[in-house]
């Protein structure tokens, strides 16, 4: 699913969402669970992001799978990095970039 969504990136509907973070959590070994649960302050449309940041989609395929222009994409990270940075201060401290922080919780 995901090669596929790289070549042909489309708007999901929810029930491809779901399938999609399924298929991330059983790669990832529960990624969406340590994300929730480092960050329980994170929105559905945060965890949407972080699934495909991890997934490493580009912002272009990002804008197309949610259905939004590449900007409002950058955007969404930065409020996403600022969320985080809230939640625990020591974050991007050393440079790191949302992606960094994403793929590694």
């Amino acid at each position: 699913m995901v090669k596929q969504l790289r070549i042909q990136p489309k708007f999901l509907a929810d029930s491809q969402w779901n399938y999609l973070q399924k298929l991330t959590d059983r790669v990832y070994k529960g990624a969406s669970k340590r994300l929730v649960m480092r960050f329980p302050q994170l929105t559905p449309a945060d965890s949407q992001l972080c699934m495909l940041i991890r997934l490493h989609f580009s912002n272009a395929q990002i804008a197309t799978l949610i259905a939004v222009s590449p900007a409002s994409v950058s955007q969404q990270k930065f409020r996403l990095k600022k969320r985080m940075m809230q939640a625990d201060g020591g974050l991007f401290a050393d440079g790191e970039t949302l992606d960094t922080v994403v793929c590694h919780v």
